[in-house]
């Protein structure tokens, strides 16, 4: 435990800063009390080095075995027996613990499985192991319970070889099947609360090579749609996108890369893609465009290549060889060490070759797990895989803080001209949504170091110069004010000004209980007034390895230089800018209560009526400032 702790006890700080007709007032929360342990997931994890970590594998490794990260343990699940020639699943499966370095068995459950697709909820995996009578059948592990429920049949027969994505609420099942059968196109989505399912429209394109993924508000789908003979029908790979809210697809323009194989991750709301041919590309759906093909520095081999989020990096690998990429340098590097050091010499080919070249790759936050098999070679010295005698190993690499970041004292800059024009598309967008006598509207303007979405709500009337912008939360356990609405003046009436209100500029850190982003840093020390190098990853108050290195902070320093001077956000409390003012109203720690929830709402309100620069606030954001600091 470090010795040097942030008190949670301390108040937390509204601040807002006036600068020739407008505002950014910050608004923060705090959870209250003594720091308590942090969630086991985030311990258990800590617990794993920088670099390479070799663990013990599991008591079983089958082919076909079903790996989902579970928030604080690895499942291993289902696969096919190892005593038959055609692959008879299995019902049984086993937990690991990376804090003890332990696996246990797990209960068997109700349906065998083997090649399921599996996703983590929050609270349950969900694995479809089987089809019945050729539609789709699935069942739930609780962990917490160590108990499998049955879940309803789908109406599809989506599985094997297609997608299944979880979207925060609903897990959607969609491809799979061969070319001509009408199963490539076809899926559903699941809601575990009802434990019913529906249809969802059919994709304009059909794909059964395909990586699946959540932006936060689509789903994507991105691949090739194969027959026999593994040929592709489409020059290159193609794409998706799916809206559960409108229950509409779109087609994604066409990349450059091959349709043989590829693979995709979605990381720092983009999708980053790669094939065999080791070319990378990112689409961003904002603007709906492909950026030019990188060239990858791995080895030219015959594998599937396989991705995964690992710290905000995507981690790619391929016949043995790895690479993480860093998409705000657009830039790959190779990883090497672990198993990817590991060679057998082969007398057939008068060479080392690797030794584990193939893996399933899991993600789990700041690591991800490799379970690898490797080859064997024939008394002639040829390589061959598959075989009962293959070995396995079992690792967890964690990124060296971040290997490929640029030098720390280079400043990306934030208001990059293609991430500027699509985020001022959208903010105008809900300025005309935001208009008399329409409720609040909310749209998502980029996403988090994990991939989750940041939301940014629009109230009043916008008519005039006068824009005011709020972040709710920038702590991740310090937002108990961004649930904060604006209120409505007399009569109902809008605010006479247009407010912008980012609730959450930090749902990393919400959802994993912590202050920090998904990548360890602390958002207040990133921005780039003052700042300097502070402690390490993971500490409290770290500050990244240079000002703007998350995305979070970039996206809020692009959402500010779009209608507010330049400068804005370089300090929360502004001292720097003359004529202009600020003032601070300090929360007190914990939930805020229904009463002061009103009362702040109405603060809010009333600044949105404030029409001059050089007059103080209103008086009652002055009171709360006096009382509370």
């Amino acid at each position: 435990m470090n010795a040097r702790r942030i008190a949670s006890s301390a108040p937390l700080a509204i601040l807002a800063a006036v600068i020739a007709g407008f505002l950014a007032w910050q608004l923060i929360g705090s959870s209250g009390g003594e720091p308590g342990p942090p969630k086991p997931a985030r311990h258990a994890l800590r617990t794993l080095g920088k670099g390479w970590t070799r663990l013990p594998s599991p008591p079983t490794v089958r082919d076909g075995m079903s790996l989902v990260w579970a928030g604080s343990e690895l499942l291993a699940w289902g696969g096919c027996d190892a005593g038959s020639d055609d692959c008879a699943p299995v019902t049984d499966g086993f937990a690991f613990d990376p804090e003890d370095r332990t696996w246990r068995a797990i209960p068997n459950a109700p349906l065998p499985g083997s090649y399921a697709k599996g996703v983590w909820t929050g609270t349950e995996a969900i694995f479809f192991p089987q089809r019945d009578r050729g539609h789709l059948v699935g069942e739930a592990y609780q962990p917490e319970s160590a108990t499998w429920r049955r879940i309803a049949t789908a109406p599809t027969a989506a599985g094997d070889s297609g997608v299944t994505v979880w979207t925060g609420s609903q897990v959607i099942v969609w491809g799979s099947g061969g070319r001509g059968n009408g199963l490539p196109t076809e899926g559903a989505a699941y809601n575990p609360s009802e434990d019913a399912w529906r249809r969802i429209p059919d994709a304009p394109i059909g794909l059964n090579l395909v990586s699946g993924m959540w932006t936060g508000s689509e789903m994507l789908v991105f691949g090739s749609l194969l027959h026999a003979g593994n040929r592709a029908i489409t020059p290159t790979s193609v794409g998706a996108a799916y809206n559960p809210a409108s229950d509409e697809w779109r087609k994604l323009p066409r990349s450059a890369l091959s349709p043989q194989a590829t693979t995709s991750a979605w990381v720092d709301h983009r999708m980053v893609s790669w094939d065999y041919g080791l070319r990378s590309q990112e689409y961003d759906p904002e603007t709906n465009t492909w950026t030019k093909p990188l060239t990858m520095p791995l080895s030219a081999e015959e594998c599937y290549p396989d991705s995964a989020v690992v710290r905000g990096l995507v981690f790619g690998f391929y016949c043995g060889y790895a690479a993480l990429y860093d998409v705000k340098d657009n830039r790959w590097m190779e990883i090497h060490g672990g198993p990817l050091a590991t060679m057998i010499y082969s007398p057939a080919y008068e060479r080392s070759i690797k030794r584990w070249r193939f893996a399933d790759l899991v993600p789990a936050g700041n690591v991800v797990f490799f379970l690898a098999e490797g080859i064997t070679l024939n008394p002639r010295g040829t390589a061959q895989y598959g075989f009962p005698d293959a070995p396995h190993s079992f690792w967890a690499y964690r990124p060296d803080s971040l290997e490929i970041a640029k030098p720390e004292n280079a400043e990306p800059e934030p208001s990059a001209t293609r991430h500027e024009s699509a985020l001022r598309s959208r903010l105008s967008m809900l300025e005309r949504r935001t208009a008399p006598g329409r409720p609040h509207r909310q749209i998502v303007i980029g996403h988090s170091a994990l991939g989750r979405p940041i939301r940014l709500a629009g109230y009043g009337y916008g008519g005039d110069s006068t824009r005011i912008l709020i972040f709710g939360c920038i702590h991740g356990t310090e937002c108990a004010a961004s649930g904060i609405q604006v209120a409505h003046g007399p009569g109902g009436c809008p605010p006479a000004h247009a407010i912008f209100v980012v609730p959450n500029l930090n749902p990393d850190g919400l959802a994993e209980g912590t202050r920090l982003n998904g990548r360890g840093v602390d958002l207040n020390r990133n921005f780039p007034a003052a700042w300097r190098p502070m402690y390490s990853r993971g500490d409290p108050e770290y500050s990244g390895p240079r000002p703007f290195s998350e995305p979070e902070t970039r996206l809020a320093a692009r959402l500010i230089r779009l209608h507010w001077p330049a400068g804005t956000a370089t300090h929360w409390q502004n001292t720097r800018f003359p004529g202009t003012s600020s003032f601070v109203v300090e929360l007190p720690p914990g939930a805020i209560s229904a009463e002061d929830e009103s009362r702040y709402a109405r603060g809010i309100a009333e600044l949105g009526q404030w029409k001059g620069t050089s007059s103080p606030p209103p008086p009652v954001v002055r009171a709360e400032a006096r009382r509370r600091r």
